[in-house]
């Protein structure tokens, strides 16, 4: 299963500081597990593990070591991050003014 989305939810969150593999997996872990879909936790944490470290290899990932044992963050710089985090909401049109009824009915009384 791929918790690429996931995954990038939550370092975007956890900012430049960075998350554990351990505390990635816990959060993966607790987003995707549902009452109709289990998923073990050794599932996740060796899909997230895998990912991230083909992430890191290349310069050009979305994650990347923050220097400290363990822990990973976003590559701002990444390509592929800027390009998931493009905004493609409708801009806000202008809505045009309502139509006032006009009375067309014949009068009785001119």
């Amino acid at each position: 299963m791929n918790y690429e989305q996931e995954i990038l939810f939550i370092l975007e969150e956890a900012g430049s500081s960075g998350l554990s593999l351990r505390k990635i997996a816990h959060h993966v872990y607790n987003s995707v597990n549902g009452l109709f879909e289990v998923v073990t936790y050794e599932q996740v944490y060796r899909s997230i593990v895998s990912y991230i470290y083909a992430q890191t290899k290349h310069p050009d990932g979305t994650v990347k070591s923050t220097g400290s044992r363990g822990k990973y963050c976003l590559n701002i710089r990444s390509t592929r991050y800027i390009q998931t985090m493009l905004d493609f909401t409708d801009e806000v049109e202008e809505k045009p003014e309502p139509i006032k009824p006009v009375d067309t009915s014949l009068s009785l009384f001119d």
